[in-house]
C-alpha cells in the first residue's frame, strides 16, 4: 500500500486525567457520606418529631385536665344571696341582701361534717321527696 498517507496522529490519555479521575472518585465518596449522613439526620429528625407530637399530645391532655379542674374549682368564693350549685371542701360563700347591698353572712363548706349524710339513718333512706344532698354542711362565721 504504497500510496496510503500514514496518520500521523496518536491517540493517548492526557497526564492531567489521572488526577482528575482521582478527584472526581474522592467528590464521588464525599457525596455519599453526605447522603449517608443526611439519611441518618432524616432518621433522628422524624423520631424526635414522633417524640414531640407524644409529648405536644401528653401537653394537651394535660391542659384539658387543668382546664376542667379550673373550671370546676375556679371560684373559691360564692357571692350572692342564692346557694352555690356545685359546693367543695372549704368554699366560702358570702350570703348577701342584694336590696341593702350588705353581706349576711359568711358561710364555709365542711366536706367532713355528717349534718347532711346521704342517708341519716340505717332505716331512712331517700324517697321521691327527699334526695340525697352531698355529705357535709356550711359553717356559719360572723363578722
Amino acid at each position: 500500500m504504497p500510496t496510503q498517507i500514514k496518520d500521523l496522529k496518536t491517540f493517548f490519555i492526557p497526564r492531567d486525567i489521572d488526577t482528575i479521575r482521582h478527584d472526581v472518585s474522592v467528590m464521588r465518596d464525599e457525596a455519599k457520606e453526605y447522603k449517608d449522613s443526611a439519611l441518618a439526620s432524616r432518621e433522628v429528625a422524624s423520631a424526635s418529631a414522633l417524640a414531640a407530637q407524644s409529648y405536644a399530645s401528653d401537653a394537651r391532655q394535660a391542659a384539658h385536665e387543668a382546664a376542667e379542674w379550673i373550671t370546676l374549682r375556679n371560684q373559691g368564693i360564692h357571692f350572692g344571696p342564692t346557694e352555690p350549685a356545685t359546693r367543695w371542701d372549704g368554699m366560702t360563700w358570702f350570703m348577701t341582701d342584694e336590696e341593702a347591698h350588705k353581706i349576711v353572712s359568711f358561710r364555709r363548706w365542711d366536706a367532713n361534717r355528717s349534718d347532711n349524710a346521704f342517708w341519716p339513718s340505717d332505716n331512712t333512706y331517700p324517697s321521691d321527696s327527699a334526695y340525697p344532698v352531698d355529705r357535709g354542711a356550711w359553717t356559719d362565721f360572723s363578722y
